[in-house]
């Protein structure tokens, strides 16, 4: 698992989503006692997928917020120093 680790939440997500479906079909065919560990053992997956997922949202959400206020004078129309809005 630690090989996952630099990797972006999106690959690490899909990647966990493989192995939550290699569980259960290792499930599929296995003895009650087994199958129901598989099972479980997908689910920790199934988790981690989640986990990741959020990641990947947060992830996408770094920079600059989609709706943001002006950081500078220069984005106001009266202080727009480059192209003055008066005649000089």
């Amino acid at each position: 698992m630690a090989d996952l680790l630099p990797f972006a939440p999106r690959q690490r997500a899909k990647r966990f989503r493989e192995l939550a479906r290699e569980a259960r079909a290792y499930a599929a065919k296995s003895p009650e006692g087994m199958r129901s560990a598989f099972l479980e053992i997908a689910g920790h997956w199934d988790h981690l997928t989640r986990a990741a997922e959020a990641a990947d949202r947060d992830f996408a959400g770094i920079g600059v917020p989609a709706i943001s206020a002006p950081t500078s004078s220069l984005a106001e129309p009266d202080g727009n120093h480059i192209h003055p809005t008066e005649p000089q």
